[in-house]
């Protein structure tokens, strides 16, 4: 829509033929452009198309190596990811949060922050709660705030936004970025653009923040770190503003927009109002109500650090067990192995299961999942459906029940039809395996 806009053609191809990309491929061909589906892309036969592409425009899931960017590269069509294509297109400045977890919740609570502060923020980027910054041009507002990915800054080669976050590195994406060297040299391209540094950056005080932050002082930019350490500017066990997020990770999400006030000048009181109610997600610590006596949360969390964080925080809740449902995305063996061991430390009862985003996905957990939380009392159910079911049915009064993995995700898996996939929410599942075991009646669209 955006290059529509501006009067060019477009094209374009995609391994698979999803109903959503068939419509999207209907009305770019109906402007001219060739769109190809659902098999192995000829990208030589669309540059040589009529006329020949100015530019290579890649979906963040598109890693760089992949040959419709190879054969791009060679013929010297320049490569971008939507994200550089969307900066280059909206002139308003950006605050961008990248690092490895925490950045949806740091995002909520700038959005209140900057409209406490008399901006009209706009949420963009890597977010489910708001568009590709490429589709937000036509959304009033007057900043943005834009939720970044290592794959996207992977392909972006000038995007440089007026103030930067890190939420902090721990492993995860390995089996894209091949070592924590790459993942965090991917994270960094945030904050060293082509031709210059951000100007202002929050940073956490964790070694790779301190190398960042140290990097970014010498050639000039303003810089505020935040942690639970000595050494942090502003210090998450010291903030002086009160918050509904539980969990030590939380603070340090509210410690991050804390910094963020504190280098836009906005006054300690607007900041403290501000967050006082700010930071609920969909699907980040999202407690289901229900009467059963036990308490039922839905969580995001993917990777080592993210488990073992929100576990922490909800085995404080607990005056009885802990009965955590997870499944390890695809991702290299040794994070799904620490996540194994993150949950095992920290769950009394352990369902693991599957996530099937394609029929030919397996539907037995991955070995070096089963292999971390081998001290853990596990049982193994086919189905992500059946494991939320299950995990209620182990539930008593007092217990607290964690369902990891995806959070508000909604997208679509294949669980009891193997030829069909279906939209799944862990929250709606979870409501209607609650209500089934108490004769309640469950909602819409479970």
């Amino acid at each position: 829509r955006a290059l529509h806009g501006r009067g060019e053609t477009v094209g374009g191809f995609d391994l698979f033929s999803w109903r959503d990309s068939r419509a999207v491929a209907e009305a770019i061909e109906a402007r001219g452009g060739h769109v190809q589906l659902g098999s192995a892309p000829d990208p030589a036969a669309l540059l040589d198309l009529a006329p020949r592409p100015a530019a290579v425009v890649k979906s963040p899931g598109v890693p760089p190596g992949t040959e419709p960017v190879a054969t791009a590269l060679r013929r010297g069509r320049p490569v971008l990811d939507e994200l550089e294509l969307g900066w280059r297109l909206d002139p308003r400045p950006v605050v961008a949060v990248t690092g490895t977890n925490g950045k949806s919740t740091v995002c909520a609570l700038l959005m209140d922050l900057l409209a406490a502060a008399g901006r009209q923020p706009v949420l963009a980027g890597n977010t489910s709660f708001g568009p590709p910054l490429s589709a937000a041009r036509d959304i009033e507002g007057d900043t943005l705030v834009l939720e970044v990915s290592s794959n996207q800054l992977e392909g972006c080669s000038a995007f440089a936004p007026e103030l930067g976050v890190h939420t902090g590195l721990s492993p995860d994406h390995l089996r894209r970025h091949g070592s924590m060297q790459r993942y965090g040299e991917a994270k960094r391209r945030m904050f060293f653009g082509r031709d210059t540094a951000v100007a202002r950056a929050v940073v956490r005080d964790d070694e790779a923040g301190r190398r960042l932050a140290r990097d970014l002082r010498e050639v000039g930019s303003e810089v505020v770190t935040f942690g639970h350490g000595p050494g942090a500017d502003v210090r998450a066990g010291e903030l002086g503003v009160s918050t509904p997020l539980i969990g030590a990770h939380n603070a340090l999400n509210v410690a991050a927009a804390v910094a963020v006030g504190k280098l836009l000048e906005i006054d300690p009181g607007t900041v403290a109002e501000a967050l006082a109610e700010s930071g609920r997600v969909p699907g980040r610590l999202e407690r289901i109500d229900h009467p059963r006596g036990f308490e039922a949360y839905v969580d995001y969390a993917h990777n080592p650090d993210g488990v073992g964080a929100v576990l922490t925080a909800l085995r404080t809740l607990a005056r009885g067990r802990l009965v955590v449902v997870m499944s390890a995305p695809v991702t290299g063996a040794q994070e799904q192995r620490d996540m194994g061991l993150e949950a095992a430390r920290r769950a009394d009862l352990l369902v693991l299961t599957t996530e099937r985003f394609l029929p030919s996905a397996p539907l037995a957990p991955p070995a070096e999942l089963l292999e971390g939380a081998a001290e853990a009392s596990v049982e193994v159910v086919e189905g992500r459906g059946r494991a939320i079911v299950r995990g209620v049915e182990l539930c008593r009064p007092g217990d607290v029940l964690a369902v990891l993995g995806r959070g508000s995700n909604n997208g679509p898996l294949y669980e009891s039809d193997p030829d069909s996939a279906a939209p799944f929410d862990d929250r709606e599942q979870l409501r209607a395996a609650l209500a089934r075991r108490g004769g309640l009646t469950p909602g819409p669209g479970t």
